[in-house]
């Protein structure tokens, strides 16, 4: 289904000790070409501990974002991940992480997804 999504952040970053905290916040305005508009608000949690060992950056963290529906639906989606990001170089790092899925479908059963992730980015 086509939709068109502008949608605006507003995020918290705090660094106590050396834990990272970062909330997230997102206002969706979700406008659909043959469904009535909706608007949905998503809320990101993240935690991250970032060290050095042996000359690799290391930052394993943990991350919770649940997703509101404007629609009858209301809290419909829950995202946690958790995973490792590993930084070989200045210009490669690798991210290694889990996430389980739940999103509530009809009847308010809810289903779950797990996914695997595994990422490469080189900065040039």
């Amino acid at each position: 289904m086509e939709e068109d999504e502008p949608y605006t952040n507003l995020t918290w970053k705090q660094d106590i000790w050396k834990l990272k905290f970062e909330d997230r916040n997102r206002i969706e305005y979700r406008h659909f070409r043959w469904f009535p508009d909706q608007v949905r608000y998503r809320n990101k949690f993240a935690l991250k501990y970032p060290f050095e060992f042996k000359g690799i950056g290391i930052a394993p963290y943990a991350s919770n974002e649940i997703f509101v529906s404007s629609n009858s639906r209301g809290y419909n989606q829950n995202r946690f991940q958790s995973g490792l990001e590993i930084e070989l170089t200045k210009y490669v790092k690798l991210d290694i992480s889990y996430m389980r899925q739940s999103v509530r479908g009809k009847g308010d059963k809810w289903y779950d997804a797990n996914v695997l992730w595994l990422r490469n980015k080189i900065s040039f």
